[in-house]
């Protein structure tokens, strides 16, 4: 079961500029820029004292949101993190991508994941290592499709204690936010708006996230899956 929390409306840097022109001439405040590696950690602190004490939590991202700033900010909760990780990423003395070959002696672990889909088998290794910058070990898991896959998939995860069927299974939580986004744009049209004001682009998403809420209740309610759910949006 999940539900959307809360939102938060990010623009681009150059889009930022451009509002603070308009808003310049108009004798409107300024508008301030934040990056995403910024934006992340103060959505954390946000959430923080929401959640129940003394729950166990794990903060699930993409690759491009992986970094040392970020690893150390969740930590700093008392919460874990799982990650997807590009191939570049150091791990110990030698890159992720190199770690396959150099673990050629460690049996491959085979790890079958379900999902609406059906399932699916994964060839897997893993590894426990330290990343540069991070005080903490962390666990690696190198991941393919099958044996002779050229492009293992990365993760790391800083619970050292999770076996790789779950940390693979925990990852594959990320799944449900692109189920949230094909909702929220393709159904709910977050991003069918015509505003300028950046006050009028703000109240848009808070309507469409207000009708996603209210969708997420009925389902809940009704028993629905996500699949039930989204055969009853589709025409």
């Amino acid at each position: 079961m999940h539900f959307l929390w809360s939102w938060r409306l990010y623009l681009k840097r150059r889009q930022v500029k451009a509002l603070h022109r308009q808003r310049r001439e108009r004798g409107l405040p300024a508008l301030a820029y934040h990056s995403l590696p910024r934006r992340v950690p103060q959505r954390l602190t946000e959430i923080a004292p929401q959640l129940p004490r003394g729950c166990r939590v794990y903060v699930l991202f993409a690759a491009w949101y992986a970094s040392h700033r970020l690893f150390k900010s969740i930590r700093a909760h008392g919460w874990h993190w799982i990650c997807a990780a590009k191939a570049n990423r150091r791990l110990d003395a030698y890159a992720l991508a190199e770690w396959w070959q150099h673990l050629g002696h460690q049996p491959i672990e085979r790890v079958t994941l379900r999902s609406t889909k059906g399932s699916r088998t994964y060839a897997t290794r893993h590894r426990v290592g330290r990343l540069h910058r991070y005080p903490d070990p962390v666990i690696a898991v190198f991941s393919k499709r099958n044996r002779r896959d050229t492009r293992p998939a990365y993760f790391l995860c800083s619970d050292t204690t999770l076996s790789v069927r779950c940390i693979l299974k925990y990852y594959s939580y990320c799944w449900q936010a692109e189920v949230d986004n094909f909702f929220l744009k393709e159904r709910l049209g977050l991003a069918d708006y015509r505003l300028q004001s950046c006050e009028a682009i703000t109240r848009w998403p808070a309507l469409v996230f207000a009708a996603y809420a209210f969708l997420q209740f009925q389902r809940v309610r009704q028993g629905l899956s996500d699949a039930e759910l989204l055969a009853e949006l589709m025409p």
